[in-house]
């Protein structure tokens, strides 16, 4: 869920390509040919020449299944360039330029392809629909029936006629009930709707007739995607289809939301149907050897010691893999932790206490994001490996960034191994918190020189000797919008003299001022903050960074829930005892 949510938000920030920057050598391919792709950087843009750069292109299919991939461009005559070949069954391309974690975002292409008579294939206009909305009309002068186009147009309506877009999608909704094509487009497109206005009862029906009558269309994952997303966006619980679904994908391994929905094949992180896991993970691990996290799926899948070490072995090199890093979105700063901590732990069940002190230090020696959770594990791990001294200092790490049972589980083990009498627990604690607080790792923030919505002017140097909360956002991002109630709840508890707020937009002045006219968000609000968000490598909505007195990043936190704030305040507290 929390890659949907997060791919969810970074969807809606693709914006249009500067025709200077990127051209192809033809713009109206036919299946079976190939296309060179250039693309010319200027002084405005992300890359420059001598940089590694990488084509990325995301491609839909007639039957709206969608594959994407990553080529190495190369130099040529003062430009970059690569060819691509434009596939059978592929309707269009989209085009973005990018290295390591990092896109041009000024620099996008999107390529429709023909048949020998010149007619544009079924899905053409798809991948263009949020940057021209209109374009949704020309593909249903091309494919009547292609209701799929719906679902982008009522999204877009949310962000930009929110008063009006609820009678407008049910309008529409009616007028499709209306028609006899009852295709999986319209089962689809049904869901869609129902979702976003909030229906429950009647979306889960279209997804189940959607399942049932066409279960090998890669709708389903699209409409269930949308389903969870309009759940989180509007506080429903996503559970209420989740036994359709996984029922669903036990029965059908081979279909696309198998793959995506992997997680339904399990319950409080133990497996339910490793019969049913094992076959999905080992059809689409055939489909594409270089998705790390099938391997995961398929050890979690197994009975054989050996044969789980050498699966987790081969996903955690995967996963690390800086080309396959790109083409997944993995990132040392939003997931690569976790999913390294999931296989830490299967490790440690198989007996293996080695390699997942290995996946310890190889997360640790890459990233020093971590998070409460991570330091617990450690913690557990140690203790296991009989290393308590370590394992008490493991534990208070988690303790001192809001977990009390982990303080709790240091105390039991304080008083069991150590010496008590030399000194009590809380004085030992303190000392060695402040000890590592001193020690620990950080990186000096970008520096920034901005102003608010309200004129004022905020620059790091100026901050310095109060804790900064940083907040990257946008209007059109779901879980940022969720968390903003909890976030005012948390300015109360401190003083603007320590602590200062600010919350980076990418939206413009005018459309902020709208929406918090009717939506107070309480930090400094900057807009239109792209160089911010660059500067501090945002790859994902909402991120928090948190900045020590010093102007030094502490903490990083990227996804958006209701309790955020219950997370962000001890990371505050933490630095205000320093």
């Amino acid at each position: 869920m929390k890659k949907t949510i997060l791919s969810l938000c970074m969807a809606g920030l693709w914006t249009l390509a500067c025709a200077q920057k990127v051209s192809v050598s033809n713009s109206e391919p036919t299946w079976g040919t190939n296309i060179t792709v250039y693309y010319q950087p200027d002084s405005t843009s992300q890359f420059k020449l001598g940089d590694e750069v990488y084509l990325r292109w995301t491609a839909i299919k007639e039957d709206n299944d969608q594959r994407n991939d990553l080529v190495k461009m190369k130099e040529v005559a003062g430009q970059f360039a690569a060819e691509l070949e434009v596939k059978e069954g592929f309707a269009a391309y989209a085009m973005q330029f990018q290295s390591g974690n990092t896109f041009d975002r000024a620099a996008n292409l999107a390529v429709q392809t023909r048949d020998a008579k010149g007619q544009l294939y079924r899905n053409a206009y798809l991948l263009q629909l949020m940057q021209n909305p209109d374009s949704y009309e020309k593909e249903l002068e091309n494919y009547p029936d292609n209701f799929t186009v719906y679902q982008t147009r009522w999204q877009l309506l949310g962000y930009t006629a929110k008063d009006s877009a609820a009678q407008i999608i049910q309008r529409e909704l009616a007028e499709l009930d209306g028609q006899e094509i009852q295709n999986a487009a319209y089962y689809f497109a049904k869901a869609a709707a129902n979702s976003q206005l909030g229906n429950w009862k009647e979306a889960r029906q279209a997804i189940a007739d959607l399942m049932e009558k066409f279960p090998q269309s890669a709708l389903i994952e699209d409409a269930y995607s949308w389903f969870q997303y309009q759940c989180f966006s509007q506080s429903a619980p996503d559970t209420i289809l989740l036994p359709q679904v996984r029922a669903f994908i036990q029965e059908h391994p081979k279909s696309s939301i198998a793959k995506a929905q992997m997680r339904m094949f399990y319950e409080d992180k133990e497996v339910i149907n490793k019969e049913a896991l094992g076959a999905a993970a080992s059809y689409w691990v055939k489909q594409d050897p270089s998705d790390p996290l099938l391997y995961y799926h398929l050890a979690r899948a197994s009975g054989e010691k050996e044969e789980i070490n050498e699966l987790l072995a081969t996903a955690s090199s995967k996963l690390v893999d800086p080309f396959l890093m790109m083409k997944f979105y993995h990132s040392w700063s939003v997931d690569i932790p976790y999913y390294l901590m999931q296989m830490m732990s299967v490790y440690k069940n198989n007996d293996n206490p080695k390699a997942a002190w290995e996946i310890i230090q190889v997360i640790e020696e890459n990233t020093t994001r971590l998070g409460a959770d991570h330091f617990k594990q450690k913690g557990a791990l140690l203790t296991s490996l009989e290393q308590p001294e370590a394992a008490i200092e493991a534990y208070l790490t988690a303790s001192d960034q809001g977990d009390q049972e982990a303080k709790a589980q240091a105390k039991a083990l304080f008083k069991k191994h150590l010496k008590e009498g030399e000194t009590d627990f809380e004085t030992y604690a303190d000392a060695l918190l402040r000890r590592l607080f001193y020690e620990e790792k950080v990186e000096a923030a970008a520096p920034f020189s901005v102003t608010d919505l309200n004129g004022n002017t905020y620059s790091l140097e100026e901050l310095k000797g109060k804790v900064v909360v940083l907040n990257f956002w946008f209007i059109g991002c779901a879980p940022c919008r969720i968390e903003i109630p909890g976030l005012n709840d948390m300015l109360k508890h401190y003083d603007k003299e320590e602590v200062i707020f600010i919350a980076f937009a990418l939206d413009g002045k005018e459309e902020l001022k709208k929406f918090l006219a009717e939506f107070p968000f309480d930090y400094q609000i900057i807009p239109e903050a792209f160089a911010q968000a660059d500067a501090y490598k945002v790859q994902g909505y909402p991120t928090h960074v948190i900045l020590d007195k010093r102007g030094n990043v502490r903490s990083t936190l990227t996804g958006g829930s209701a309790d955020r704030h219950k997370q962000i305040q001890p990371l505050i507290d933490r630095l205000l005892r320093y």
